[in-house]
């Protein structure tokens, strides 16, 4: 049992030990970020908040200017009173950025930056972002907020995004709607998401299955054009796709495409599904052609619908070998380090591990010195026995 003890105080002092290492270690990115980035801000240096990863789409996302007036039942229902001024005005940025390396994936850099609200209105140390999607699990939005780092007037987040259609977002401060994106078309398709593959120039296509009809679907597609003089070329494709949030996870899924003629639930070309519900596969295909069309169906010959409930084709493009990442817009970035306050985790945890071993060693001299003290009395206690039994043995 005292062994077991030991353990459970030496996981307990490492868990503890690991924690405070992680807070000390944000807090000095925390405030390198807020640093640098209010330099970046004073130089209107945009490169700063797109370096944080190591690449970067050059053509951001979205570049907005927004500005508009407070309505009237906003300020009395907030019962502001007299607004002195009511225009509220920023510049909206949205950056697709990748790490191909450590923390593989990609992300989303959401910068806002000048934002003027009336004065009558709290400032918000955070703006809140609320994520559409159709099959992001669990079935529900994203709240991510949007966080007033340095001392200057913007807000930053970093969000690392996964394989879906991001169909809209909106900006909100406090309870004020500041933008809405909301289109017909989704902000970010599923196969747009992956800025990856195009770095590594790996064919890799993606896509949501948003409906399935509800009987069997006859598949037909436009011939192609001659193949007279052009190359036949080989091709390994990475297919992987999500089920809309309203579809049944339980689905067995199958590509049919050009590589099989059409063919419906081919199990050569059966999905797997992992932890995260992605479906996937990779195939070999040889091809004249620079795409490729395919679609989605289940065992029972149902198959993938677009918004119209029309039998949905998707298209995939195969990466050109010979491009460069430029003819992506793909840049590689200058990498912004966020060390300068490095030492902070340092000092913490080696003061922690100096009062960890002072409280072990206090423990271990206490537990030492009572020892020695019940072996000084079992001593006295042996010598005064052994006397009274010698005494006892001259007296007879």
């Amino acid at each position: 049992m005292k062994i077991f003890g030991k353990v459970i105080l030496g996981i307990v002092a490492v868990f503890f030990g690991m924690m405070i290492f992680n807070y000390l270690n944000s807090i000095g990115v925390h405030k390198a970020v807020g640093e640098q980035g209010d330099v970046a801000y004073l130089n209107n240096d945009f490169s700063f908040f797109k370096d944080r990863f190591e690449y970067h789409q050059d053509t951001p996302l979205l570049e907005k200017h927004v500005e508009f007036m407070l309505d009237d039942e906003y300020i009395e229902r907030k019962e502001l009173g007299e607004v002195e001024d009511k225009t509220v005005k920023f510049d909206l940025y949205m950056y697709h950025s990748a790490n191909v390396s450590k923390d593989k994936g990609n992300y989303l850099t959401v910068l806002v930056k000048d934002l003027i609200v009336p004065k009558e209105l709290e400032e918000a140390p955070y703006l809140e972002t609320i994520f559409k999607y159709n099959a992001y699990r669990p079935r529900k939005n994203e709240a991510i907020n949007i966080v007033k780092i340095g001392k200057e007037n913007w807000y930053l987040q970093w969000i690392r995004i996964t394989l879906d259609n991001i169909n809209s977002f909106m900006l909100i401060h406090d309870d004020l709607l500041l933008y809405e994106h909301d289109l017909t078309e989704p902000f970010l398709r599923a196969e747009d998401h992956d800025l990856i593959h195009k770095i590594e120039k790996k064919d890799a296509a993606y896509c949501v299955v948003e409906g399935l009809s509800e009987g069997e679907e006859e598949l037909t597609m436009a011939d192609r054009e001659s193949t007279e003089g052009l190359e036949l070329k080989e091709y390994l494709i990475d297919f992987k796709l999500r089920l809309d949030g309203n579809l049944s996870k339980k689905e067995e899924l199958y590509l049919s495409g050009e590589f099989n003629d059409w063919a419906i639930a081919d199990e050569r070309y059966k999905l797997t599904k992992n932890s995260e519900e992605v479906f996937s596969t990779k195939i070999n295909y040889d091809s004249y052609y620079d795409e490729v069309y395919y679609t989605i169906t289940t065992k029972d010959g149902r198959c993938a619908l677009d918004s119209e409930g029309n039998v949905k084709y998707y298209k995939y493009e195969f990466l050109n070998k010979d491009s460069t990442m430029a003819d992506y817009d793909i840049v590689k970035s200058g990498i912004v380090k966020f060390n300068k306050y490095d030492y902070y985790k340092w000092i913490g945890i080696s003061v922690y591990v100096l009062i960890i071993g002072s409280i072990i060693t206090t423990i271990y001299l206490v537990k030492a010195h009572k020892e020695r003290k019940e072996n000084v009395y079992t001593s006295f206690a042996d010598t005064k026995q052994e006397k009274e039994t010698e005494d006892s043995s001259k007296e007879l």
